[in-house]
């Protein structure tokens, strides 16, 4: 009975190896060859970064405002334009430039906090105010060019995966956005604002090395991506 049984035990056992690694190889599919491994990592770091100063700045209406409430309320207004602006954007200038100029907006708004006072309609407006609700219309911009951008990055046979995944990552940022302000702030009143500009730039960063996807055929597949590298090399 134990040599009978032995054969079928190591079958059994080959079988299992082999389905783990089928599941390991499913789970790191998005990391197998270097194009598309350069794709994820910029767009994981973009959307960890987006994901904390989006929520950073929904977040800093106590520090940024008088009136907190206002101030939610016209970080919800200012999203309306974000919104609409971005489709003749992208539309004229593709998808990197417009993405890494947002980047660039929001570092120079959290970077220049003015005390000077404006007034919309009666309500006085702080210049750090303003700065902040033209860095909050930078970043939902930003993050809805990400989301066309990135479905345009990933092949369509990971597609699904990629951006479910890049969301995830967004989602650990902003649950990173309510510490460095609660419990880093009151420490140092200046580091929220140098986490946050800092990201920004990292982000921006993290944008240049991905390729232009206007007027660009999607890849099918991941082979298609690499060969479409590679003929991009050659050519160049």
């Amino acid at each position: 009975m134990q040599t009978m049984e032995r054969p079928h035990q190591d079958t059994h056992a080959n079988g299992q190896k082999g389905a783990l690694g089928r599941h390991l190889d499913e789970a790191f599919i998005l990391f197998r060859t270097p194009r598309l491994r350069a794709i994820t990592l910029s767009l994981y770091s973009n959307y960890l970064l987006v994901g904390a100063v989006y929520f950073g700045l929904s977040l800093s209406g106590g520090d940024l405002s008088s009136d907190p409430f206002l101030y939610m309320a016209l970080t919800g207004v200012v999203e309306l334009p974000a919104y609409t602006l971005v489709i003749p954007l992208v539309a004229r200038y593709g998808r990197r430039a417009p993405v890494v100029a947002f980047f660039f907006i929001i570092l120079n708004c959290w970077g220049n906090q003015k005390k000077k006072v404006i007034h919309l309609f009666s309500y006085p407006l702080s210049g750090s105010m303003v700065l902040a609700l033209i860095g909050k219309m930078s970043i939902a911009s930003a993050f809805q060019i990400l989301d066309l951008y990135s479905s345009e990055l990933f092949p369509t046979e990971v597609r699904t995966r990629g951006m479910s995944t890049a969301h995830v990552m967004s989602r650990v940022g902003s649950a990173c956005s309510p510490y460095i302000i609660d419990y880093l702030g009151p420490l140092y009143p200046w580091a929220p604002s140098a986490v946050f500009g800092a990201a920004s730039v990292l982000a921006g960063l993290a944008t240049l090395p991905l390729p232009e996807t206007l007027h660009v055929p999607l890849p099918d597949t991941i082979a298609h991506l690499e060969e479409r590298e590679i003929r991009t090399r050659h050519s160049g």
